[in-house]
């Protein structure tokens, strides 16, 4: 999900920039057992698994159609369509990458990994 935060995916400026801009210091990391933190069955971790369009859709780029959640219809700063087959839509897809599906595996681990980083950095920083 890396390229997901330093630009938006319509080309603005993500939430990397933003904070860079103003004066932070960022460090962009991938969740453990994801992207290039590379997953390893000996590690303990479920195995991977990866979002449907359809889930996408659903829970991040037109949840206005679904209405899983009542504030789902005031979605509306998704570009474009939100739908497969939008050029916007297809290349925010094409960004995503496996995970390990298990929220309190991914907690624990980047709890740790987290705070590791930060005390490896010694000063104040954002991570995203």
């Amino acid at each position: 999900m890396l390229p997901n935060f330093l630009n938006k995916p319509d080309g603005g400026r993500g939430w990397a920039s933003l904070f860079i801009m103003q004066g932070f210091e960022v460090y962009i990391v991938d969740q453990t057992s994801r992207g290039r933190s590379a997953w390893r069955p000996d590690d303990g971790a479920p195995g991977l698994t990866t979002s449907s369009v359809e889930v996408i859709q659903q829970r991040f780029t037109a949840p206005q159609d679904y209405k899983l959640w009542p504030q789902a219809v005031n979605h509306t700063q998704w570009p474009g369509t939100g739908r497969m087959g939008d050029p916007i839509f297809d290349a925010f897809y094409s960004s995503n990458v496996q995970y390990v599906n298990n929220d309190t595996y991914q907690q624990a681990t980047m709890q740790v990994s987290g705070a590791d980083l930060l005390d490896h950095i010694g000063s104040p920083a954002i991570l995203i």
